[in-house]
């Protein structure tokens, strides 16, 4: 049997980093990790990796997974995007409200958007091990079998990239 007091450290350190990074309750991303750390160790294969490997790389993607369930639970009008425009402002930073930033959008990528944060959890759960880097190809697969045009999406994947980078 492993022992989870072995691998406390690569948890915490996962679970620090998505704190520090997007802001996520700590008790939430623990529970996670200590979670995953006793599933996974049904499906460990030791000729495949090291367990540490394997645990890292499914706390990364059982947190990709909560990540946008969580800020799915927040109200729209209560999530703000910071961007660095703003010197004057205490930190420096300048909120933008996330509905002005929507409106801002061509209504091919609004819908997009809301494809995104509005996925049901039962379809997230599909896919829990899926690595997010995969997400936008099965966005993409989606829309294209609703019947959207691969120009379309391309051009609201980059119409959301560069809103983002403007902000």
């Amino acid at each position: 049997m492993i022992d989870i007091e072995d691998y406390r450290p690569i948890i915490m350190k996962a679970v620090w980093k998505f704190h520090a990074d997007y802001d996520l309750p700590l008790d939430e991303l623990e529970g996670i990790g200590i979670l995953t750390f006793y599933e996974i160790q049904a499906t460990y294969d030791p000729a495949v990796a090291a367990f540490s490997t394997y645990l890292h790389n499914q706390l990364m993607s059982r947190f990709w997974a909560f990540l946008p369930r969580y800020y799915r639970e927040l109200p729209h009008d209560r999530i703000w995007f910071e961007s660095k425009e703003d010197p004057n402002a205490e930190s420096g930073y300048k909120k933008h409200d996330f509905k002005q930033i929507l409106r801002r959008l061509s209504a091919d990528t609004r819908e997009v958007v809301n494809i995104i944060l509005n996925t049901p959890s039962e379809i997230l759960e599909i896919f829990p091990d899926t690595p997010n880097r995969y997400m936008r190809g099965a966005i993409k697969r989606y829309l294209l079998k609703t019947g959207w045009h691969p120009d379309s999406i391309t051009t609201a994947f980059r119409e959301i990239r560069q809103t983002i980078n403007d902000y």
